[in-house]
């Protein structure tokens, strides 16, 4: 079934419109006053390694009206060191699907240990890779990726475990080559990570680049954009829970750099997750987070499922 070819889903109102039936680029004009359209993020590589686990995943997200997707691949290290993706072959025709279908995809990797120092170059080697992926997919299909999503789990790396400050400047360190890399190789891919809320603390103030601000700043400063849970069941709530994170990016004056998230998830309690919440409620309170966010320029898009294991537990558009 379709649950189990999807896990640790993400739904997100993306910038891209949902009447297309190609991907839109993203421009001020196609954002401001609109409504971002949804998207999920995919925790699995099954959707694409079968024509009947692909037919299944779109038909699945084009009855929540879903058009992103972050799609999870995996790596393999190379005789020669580098890297490579599993199934690239099917990934690349994966994508083309949902291209033809006006879905946009980030490729999605995870680790808690990915942005320790001593993988650093492990990391950009993979990078390096998806870059290739990218510019071949390109010549042979006429279409690219939207981007890059990273999701790091900090305070669960060994860089952690050993030195918090170490941990935080290593990480920003990786994130700052990355962009660098992109830049010198004129790539279109987007570069995001998910973020802690906690991150604009006090608590998480560090020196880097010779600036001393909050470490969700400093990631702000970098990056496409960064995606922020909100562990709540309430739109007004979700979105001041990001209050932070916008204040910077409006001090910045930048813009579509932070994206907030809400929980359907059954692995949450009750009061954080919509998971077995009238479909009517989740709809209701997905509305007022839209209202915030379509005349908020600072907000790219709007992710809505996290740890999520079962695709069906998203609540279907409501008839009208």
């Amino acid at each position: 079934m379709i649950k189990h070819f999807l896990s640790f889903l993400l739904v997100i109102f993306f910038i891209a419109s949902c009447g297309s039936s190609n991907p839109i680029k993203l421009t001020d004009k196609t954002l401001e006053g609109t409504k971002r359209p949804l998207g999920v993020w995919i925790k699995s590589t099954r959707t694409f390694d079968s024509n009947l686990s692909t037919n299944q995943t779109f038909g699945t997200l084009s009855s929540r009206g879903i058009k992103h997707i972050d799609q999870l691949i995996r790596m393999q290290q190379n005789e020669d060191k580098s890297f490579s993706i599993i199934n690239e072959s099917l990934l690349a025709d994966f994508i083309y699907t949902a291209y033809s279908e006006g879905v946009t995809v980030n490729l999605f990797l995870e680790g808690n240990n990915l942005f320790n120092e001593n993988n650093h170059k492990d990391t950009l080697s993979k990078l390096e890779s998806i870059i290739d992926f990218n510019r071949n997919l390109y010549i042979s299909k006429g279409i690219t990726i939207f981007g890059i999503k990273y999701r790091v789990d900090l305070e669960q790396s060994t860089d952690w475990a050993n030195n918090k400050e170490s941990a935080i400047y290593n990480y920003l360190y990786y994130l700052k080559k990355a962009k660098t890399l992109l830049e010198r190789e004129n790539s279109t891919i987007k570069i995001s990570v998910d973020t802690n809320s906690a991150w604009a603390s006090s608590n998480y103030i560090i020196s880097f680049d010779r600036e001393e601000k909050s470490f969700s700043s400093h990631i702000i400063d970098i990056v496409d954009y960064i995606t922020i849970l909100s562990f709540s069941r309430s739109g007004d709530v979700t979105y001041s829970m990001i209050s932070d994170e916008l204040q910077y990016v409006r001090d910045e004056q930048f813009t579509y750099r932070v994206v907030p998230a809400m929980a359907v998830s059954p692995l949450l309690n009750s009061t954080t997750s919509f998971y077995g919440v009238d479909s009517t409620i989740f709809w209701r309170e997905l509305d007022k987070l839209q209202e915030w966010v379509s005349q908020d320029k600072r907000v790219g898009m709007l992710i809505m499922i996290e740890d999520f294991d079962y695709l069906d537990q998203i609540p279907p558009i409501p008839a009208k």
